[in-house]
């Protein structure tokens, strides 16, 4: 039975093509196309496709730099409904993960930052983002981003990522629909890459197995280009390949089929795509034949052959379906699929347009400067819509916008493909024949393929391996402590010591639980306590795996960069000026390389089980270990460090620092980082829940936390896992566990300075390379936001790059520059 859905589809899609093309049968009754679309339809509904796009605040960063970044998560096209959790991970050259964040999704939009710290090692680094659900798809399909991390000590040392280590170049070829077939005509796509990972341009011909030239070839973008062959029965073929140094090779091509299909699909108009197809000459009467075109998660077309032909061909107007990758299958009478073929669709009316305006043409440094901007869509309808912008000074973050990676680039194109794309804005900027025609080569030359014909015609595929994650959740099994049975309506309570959070719920028949939906912080410390529908305590919790975590391995894959070294050389050396005066101006999250000495005698650092501190382990000016800790016994931690910190005070949970006081005259309020996450008070927290405690004084170790750190840094690190329950009080049962789950992370605010506001020390040099970072600006109803900033204190031009989507899914980006000039 076709589902209703299935049924609507079929039917909409066989009116629309009895309408445009009455050659073509109705198919609502076809056998073939009924069970085609039917499979289909259930396997795309079960299976949506999720794509995740980061918005970055420049394209490279130096060891003491911020990333600051805007998530875009889509389902089908429109704002993901479908995840609630975004998973986003730091990761280093040696495939290890520095840091790994969960940001909660609102509409399928969420923003947050890393720190890099000053120790930071120089290399390339990997920004991977995902939601649960998107592991069913692969590695391949995260957001995965290849960024160079600086050392302004050593600007010139630059690592550039590549591929691959050979010293020859790849070369490979890509009949149209798949394979040569002997007598028909074929478009065949020729791909060169050199050891860089970057595209060669080559020039050559084809000859065949008697040296008699059939084709010339001729790349016309970043490696790429395209020829036609028609084998012929008996003979083979190979290119001959010239290189920009002179350098010549000889590359086989592959071997064609005796007999066979070959689809051949023309996107070059504008308005439509002609669809062709062929059969071999040696299969008369081939039979009936099917295409079907589907994206954005649906069939979008179907359509068959009247006759029992060899060959047909059709038009099939663009403005049947929306923009992105559309896959073309060609299905033979029996409904097997023969043929594949991608092409790309570009509509600007599914674009959003943002039209931008500034408050003055031309500004001075340290002004204010104020921008309104409208989004609209093609048709000049205002939209609301959510948005994120970047301001960076051009000429210190010198930048090619056709390398990097933009939304529509990626949420469009590159999500959709198999390996590195090169330059992928270059194919949504200045759009005309020419980049529509690279494009129609890059879906020649790109591995494409969500799904498998196969098992899915069949029935045999495989339910998702994972879940979608909406929230974070806790679950177990309460067992009995003699014979370890289930206990079945089991009491559970969640809950904080400082009593700001508490849930309870009862164990089913096999004494399960799951604690849902919970709205906790990253690295919150949670007590879970068990007891029988009796108020028993001779239970034992046993908590589940965290099934939301990522245990395979990510494909190892460093994209190269094809940045310009000399503008990379460039930032580092701004940069580098900028951390220096930070640190003259004692603001500075950055460390002061001091000259050499000799050691004679080395202070031994204490060990650390976990630590937060961005200098490091126990970098600090005082350090209270676990056993330090422990051996003081339980009892609050305010009342532990109040008798062992020299020059601090506490006041309600507030530790204050007695050498620097506030513009009240009181002492001056230390920054409270518990985990790496800014707390207000310490009151709640008992020494049983911490690991280690780390005080940073105000001076050289608190600078590398900024403003935020000026009155010193007070630095707690919690007990985790194991960590936790080797250290429960004697007193406590297994009955009850000390956790401390991955909550959400609270993105940190960025800071730009107001120069009208009286407290801000003008005086101070303002070497900023990104000047503006906001990354949550909505536009109402009338389509209207606006936003302002202070300009920095050096002229130059500035690059402000807007990137959102509406409610419907629809795309938009813009960049705007404009001048600063001295006072």
């Amino acid at each position: 039975m076709i589902p209703k859905k299935a049924s609507r589809i079929i039917i909409a899609l066989t009116v629309v093509l009895c309408i445009a093309f009455s050659s073509f049968v109705n198919l609502d009754d076809d056998p073939v196309v009924v069970k085609i679309v039917t499979q289909l339809h259930q396997w795309l509904s079960a299976n949506p496709t999720e794509k995740v796009y980061l918005q970055l605040d420049k394209p490279y960063y130096a060891a003491g730099d911020n990333i600051w970044f805007k998530a875009y998560v889509t389902a089908n096209n429109k704002p993901s409904a479908l995840s609630g959790i975004l998973n986003v991970e730091l990761i280093d050259g040696r495939d290890s993960v520095k840091r790994h964040i969960k940001l909660e999704l609102n509409n399928g939009i969420a923003w947050g930052d890393f720190i890099l710290p000053d120790t930071l090692q120089a290399g390339n680094y990997r920004l991977v983002a995902y939601t649960n659900w998107m592991r069913n798809a692969g590695a391949e399909y995260y957001f995965d981003k290849t960024i160079a991390v600086g050392n302004t000590n050593k600007p010139h040392h630059i690592t550039q990522a590549q591929k691959n280590n050979s010293n020859t170049a790849d070369v490979q070829f890509f009949p149209e629909s798949g394979s040569l077939v002997n007598g028909l005509r074929s478009k065949v796509a020729i791909k060169v890459v050199g050891p860089n990972g970057l595209g060669i341009d080559v020039t050559g011909t084809i000859i065949d197995n008697q040296n008699n030239t059939v084709s010339n070839i001729t790349t016309t973008h970043l490696g790429m280009g395209i020829f036609a062959l028609t084998p012929q029965n008996g003979k083979t073929y190979k290119a001959l390949l010239t290189y920009p140094n002179g350098l010549k090779s000889t590359v086989n091509l592959p071997p064609a089929l005796n007999s066979g299909y070959v689809l051949t699909i023309n996107s070059a108009d504008t308005e439509n795509i002609n669809v062709k197809v062929a059969a071999s000459p040696n299969m008369p009467n081939a039979g009936k034949f099917y295409i079907i075109a589907q994206s954005a998660g649906q069939a979008q077309f179907i359509a068959d052959n009247k006759s029992n032909g060899n060959s047909f061909s059709m038009t099939v107007p663009k403005s049947k379906f929306p923009s992105g990758i559309v896959q073309f299958t060609l299905f033979s009478s029996t409904g097997q699929p023969l043929n594949e073929r991608v092409v790309f669709i570009q509509h600007q009316a599914d674009l959003l347009q943002l039209d931008i305006t500034a408050n003055k043409k031309t500004s001075t440094i340290r002004e204010p400067y104020k921008f309104d901007f409208t989004a609209k869509t093609n048709d000049g309808k205002p939209v609301a819509g959510n948005f994120s912008v970047s301001v960076v000074d051009d000429s210190k973050v010198p930048d090619n916008a056709t390398d990097q990676t933009t939304i529509l680039s990626h949420l469009l194109l590159t999500s959709d493909l198999r390996g590195y794309i090169e330059n992928p804005a270059y194919y949504f900027e200045n759009i005309n024949e020419t980049t529509r025609a690279n494009l129609d080569v890059l879906m020649l030359t790109q591995g494409y393929r969500r799904f498998n014909w196969k098992p899915l015609l069949a029935g045999e595929t495989a339910p998702p391996k994972f879940e979608v994650e909406n929230a974070i959740e806790i679950s177990g099994k309460v067992i009995s402590n003699y014979g370890k049975k289930p206990v079945a309506n089991a009491k559970i309570a969640l809950f904080s010591r400082a009593g700001m959070f508490y849930m309870d719920t009862l164990a089913d028949q096999q004494g399960r639980f799951t604690f849902r939906n919970l709205m906790i912080s990253d690295s919150v410390s949670l007590i879970l306590q068990a007891r029988t529908p009796k108020d028993g305590t001779y239970v034992t919790v046993v908590l589940d795996d965290n099934k939301y975590q990522r245990k395979e391995a990510l494909v190892k894959k460093v994209t190269p960069q094809n940045y310009s070294p000399d503008d990379f050389i460039t930032y580092l050396a701004s940069s580098k000026a900028l951390f220096d005066q930070e640190i003259k101006d004692g603001i500075g999250n950055h460390s002061i390389l001091l000259k050499q000495v000799e050691v004679k005698d080395k202070i031994k650092k204490p060990v650390l089980s976990y630590s937060a501190n961005i200098l490091g382990p126990g970098n600090a000016d005082q350090v209270f270990t676990n056993e330090m800790i422990y051996k003081y016994g339980p009892g609050h931690l305010e009342d532990f460090l109040r008798t062992r910190v020299n020059g601090i005070i506490f006041h309600e949970g507030s530790p204050r620092t007695s050498r620097i006081i506030d513009s009240l005259g009181n002492p001056a309020k230390m920054l409270i980082l518990v985990n790496g996450v800014e707390n207000n008070s310490i009151a709640d927290l008992m020494t049983s829940d911490v690991g280690s405690v780390e005080i940073l004084k105000a001076g050289y170790h608190a600078a590398i936390y900024g403003p935020r750190g000026r009155n010193g840094v007070l630095l707690i690190n919690l007990k985790t896992g194991i960590d936790a329950m080797n250290n429960l009080p004697k007193n406590t049962t297994l009955d009850v566990i000390k956790l401390t789950p991955k909550g959400y992370y609270t993105s940190r605010e960025f800071y730009s300075p107001k120069y009208d506001d009286p407290k801000t020390n003008k005086d101070l040099a303002d070497l900023r390379t990104t000047i503006y970072w906001n990354p949550n600006i909505t536009t109402d109803n009338t389509g209207h936001a606006s936003f302002k900033y202070y300009n920095a204190g050096t002229p130059g031009t500035y690059r402000v790059v807007i990137e959102g989507m509406d409610a419907e899914g629809r795309l938009g980006r813009e960049i705007f520059r404009y001048k600063i000039t001295a006072e």
